[in-house]
């Protein structure tokens, strides 16, 4: 009995020290563990449940061999090729390059086509209905899976360290450029996995779900080509000569991937959410920081050429974002019509923020119109030519005129159609060539199919118009139906867009009880007082 007893006691005293070590784990034994611990509290489940479940994947496992097989292999016949130069001159750039392809292809090829299956499986597999009850947000899903592909690609990384040190003591590297690498591969994989979750939230059906993983894998490649290529210009170069470069690699992949992360959380969010507020917004912050970045590199002195330069890059982006803005279905429900402003000044501001086609097409528009003003501004200081000085407003007439035609056809489309966004680039796509294709067919049948010359009725295609802008000029036709037309069409959509604009807001139940209390407490009326 008494050894019994001492075996109780022994496993009682076993448990309670097991108690208190679990506790002092879970509380932290110093500062570091206990900062920890809070910050992984706050982290969303999803990222815990993702990260368990991407790393004891096979196509982690197998990749992650295979890069430590492809580090070991480039390592042993880089340097074995390299001797016995190795000892006298510096061989530190060609072992990087092959240590950087190897990050590249994990990095803008596997993890952001893993990141694509993630989401688009959790809406095909209905595991998304699950998450759509938790009090998760729609943009905290999105987020929580670009987290777990930035979790692989650290994982990554961390094989690939010891060997991007070697490349430093061969000579060659110096510690400037690796320290700039890292952060442009860093962004343009965080953009590329961006793409990849918000093209997932657009998969509904199979058939969506290939399409969309074509577009993926496009994107992954022209980002491997591009990234490499860049990459490999700026070592040779040197990053201190190209510091602009530098910054726009760093500074528009992130802008971007913010982009599709808000998309990808619209696309997936609840129908009662302004979700086209944060969207403009960003879309408006990230044309006016670049240009401002830009006027703070070159002085704030723009010639003539850079003022087209910026100006065309400014026009592909608000055109490229006008094509999905034009598109929104514009169900403004009970839920969104509450938090309307009341205020004239609030609503005259605030009135292009409401999900619309229409708002969206004014939105695009007065945020291009203010670029253009600014580009005028700047050529006045210089005595630039007439062509310099028509390049701006042909620019807005074409963005009004092509987004304002696009805005009229999805108005016919019913609100309901899926994809509505996808369905709207196309449609551009077919409109800007039917405006260049059809002055092109007419040109050819007038000179009997000899050549193709510019007449008046080529205004409709932009690329024939910049390029024989002097015959247009002297001509001047061609640029007053552009100009003609674009009003027209801004015109035309201005006016059928007055219903979301007069829209009032709702009284929420705390703007009647802040009536109530204005007036007074109620009265009851005397039923027996004579009338």
């Amino acid at each position: 009995m008494t050894t019994i007893a001492n075996d109780i006691s022994t496993a009682a005293t076993i448990r309670d020290n097991n108690a208190q070590t679990v506790e002092r784990l879970m509380d932290g034994e110093n500062a570091i563990d206990r900062w920890m611990i809070r910050w992984s509290d706050r982290l969303s489940p999803i990222v815990v449940k993702e990260t368990r479940q991407s790393l004891k994947s096979k196509q982690f496992v197998w990749t992650f061999i295979f890069l430590l097989l492809a580090i070991l292999g480039w390592t042993l016949l880089g340097i074995v090729s390299l001797m016995p130069g190795v000892y006298y001159f510096p061989a530190g750039q060609t072992m990087l390059a092959g240590y950087l392809i190897m990050l590249f292809v994990p990095a803008l090829v596997i993890v952001p086509t893993n990141a694509f299956f993630s989401m688009a499986g959790e809406l095909n597999s209905n595991t998304f209905d699950v998450l759509s009850i938790t009090p998760l947000s729609s943009h905290k899903i999105v987020l929580g899976k670009v987290i777990v592909a930035a979790v692989q690609l650290l994982i990554y990384l961390s094989a690939l360290a010891p060997c991007i040190a070697l490349t430093y003591l061969l000579r060659g590297v110096s510690i400037s450029n690796l320290g700039l690498v890292f952060p442009i591969v860093a962004s343009s994989a965080f953009l590329v996995t961006t793409i990849g979750v918000m093209l997932g939230t657009f998969c509904r059906t199979s058939l969506q779900l290939v399409f969309f993983l074509f577009i993926q894998l496009a994107v992954s490649l022209f980002a491997f080509i591009y990234t490499t290529t860049m990459v490999f210009a700026l070592m040779a170069d040197g990053f201190s000569d190209n510091a602009w470069n530098v910054l726009v690699f760093l500074i528009v992949p992130v802008s971007y991937g913010v982009l599709a992360i808000l998309v990808g959380g619209a696309s997936i969010g609840i129908a009662g959410e302004n979700y086209a507020r944060s969207i403009r917004i960003w879309l408006a912050i990230q044309s006016y920081v670049f240009f401002v970045v830009f006027l703070f590199f070159v002085n704030f002195r723009l010639s003539d050429a850079l003022v087209g330069g910026i100006l065309i890059s400014l026009f592909l982006h608000w055109m490229f974002a006008g094509v999905f803005l034009v598109s929104q279905s514009g169900v403004i429900t009970p839920r969104m019509q509450r938090k309307l402003p009341q205020r004239l000044s609030s609503r005259i501001i605030l009135t292009w923020l409401i999900p619309g086609g229409g708002t969206g097409y004014i939105f695009t528009v007065l945020n291009f119109a203010a670029f253009v003003a600014a580009s005028l501004y700047s050529l006045m200081l210089y005595n630039a030519d007439l062509e310099d000085w028509l390049i701006p407003p042909l620019l807005l007439a074409y963005l009004c005129l092509y987004l304002g035609l696009l805005r009229l056809v999805m108005m016919v489309i019913p609100s309901n159609v899926g994809n509505r966004s996808v369905l709207a680039l196309l449609l551009g796509v077919f409109l800007m060539a039917l405006g260049c294709g059809i002055p092109e067919f007419i040109s050819l049948y007038l000179s009997d199919f000899s050549s193709s010359d510019y007449e008046f009725y080529s205004f409709t295609n932009p690329f024939k118009t910049f390029s024989n802008l002097d015959r247009a000029i002297s001509m001047y036709l061609p640029i007053v139906l552009l100009f003609l037309s674009a009003f027209f069409v801004f015109c035309l959509n201005a006016i059928l867009i007055s219903g979301d604009i007069v829209l009032v807001r709702i009284q929420t139940f705390d703007d009647a009880q802040a009536g109530k209390s204005a007036r007074g407490p109620e009265v009851a009326a005397d039923p027996f007082a004579a009338d």
